[in-house]
């Protein structure tokens, strides 16, 4: 009895150890198959890239701004790749006849006069023409590119009451941009719209700011005399759209900057009002 027991334990010994041999295998087997999925992962070229481009089968499009100049540009890109070269088969040579010898007459014993022997006709070596080299058959790339260059137009701000700003009275600032700036073009056969949205940023000069999304006029009164420069920032961003989808126009915000220096009167006191 004592014997059975000893064995039941050493086979319950030896069977949980094989359980965690296979327990240490099966995980360093997950863990190598994961560091392979990984190295694939940053390897691997498929995998999408942030990119202003987007490919459609007819072309490739992308649509940039830049700040630095305040243009949008618009590039299309269509393309074909050129065909395999393949040789033409060569023509085969015709062969050339070889001239026959004629026979010569034997001699018969009639005859007693010798006639003059024939001359055997030796074929003259004929040169072999020179076959053409094959020339590859290949139809040209076409590659076709198209770019077009738009610039937002200026603006100016505007002051009312135009006799003189002064103190105390409202002062009407005023923009002639637009609100919206939307186009269309047509590249390659390839219709582009871009449609861009203004953001308004007012500075009185007076340590006051505010910012709008319209271009309506806005109010602000000064309190103090002098003069102060006003100025107006205009930052442009938003989309384009082809073939029925919208994409973000990359390359940053386009600004605008304007301003105008004014000189503040002293105005009516609340009291004289």
């Amino acid at each position: 009895m004592t014997a059975t027991l000893s064995h039941i334990l050493l086979f319950h010994r030896l069977h949980s150890q094989s359980v965690a041999v296979s327990r240490q295998h099966l995980l360093c087997a997950v863990r190598k198959f994961l560091s392979g999925l990984i190295v694939i992962a940053l390897l691997s070229p498929t995998f999408p890239a942030l990119a202003d481009e987007h490919c459609t089968p007819d072309a490739c499009v992308d649509v940039s701004t830049n700040p630095t100049t305040g243009k949008i540009t618009i590039h299309v890109r269509k393309g074909r790749p050129a065909s395999s070269s393949s040789p033409r088969p060569s023509p085969r040579p015709r062969p050339t006849p070889r001239p026959t010898p004629r026979p010569t007459p034997r001699p018969t014993h009639r005859a007693a006069i010798p006639r003059r022997p024939t001359p055997h006709l030796t074929p003259h070596p004929q040169r072999k023409r020179a076959l053409p080299h094959p020339t590859p058959s290949e139809s040209p790339a076409i590659s076709l590119s198209d770019q077009l260059t738009q610039l937002i137009p200026d603006s100016q701000i505007g002051v009312s009451p135009t006799t003189g700003v002064v103190t105390n009275i409202p002062t009407y600032f005023s923009t002639n941009a637009p609100a919206l700036f939307a186009t269309q073009s047509v590249l390659l056969g390839i219709a582009v719209g871009i449609s861009l949205m203004p953001v308004y940023t007012w500075d009185f000069g007076d340590s006051q700011t505010e910012v709008r999304y319209t271009p309506d006029p806005i109010a602000h009164t000064y309190r103090s005399t002098g003069f102060v420069t006003a100025k107006l920032t205009i930052s442009w961003s938003g989309t384009w759209s082809t073939n029925g989808f919208s994409y973000q126009v990359l390359g940053g915000a386009i600004v605008q900057s304007y301003s105008i220096t004014l000189n503040v009167h002293q105005g009516p006191t609340p009291y004289e009002q």
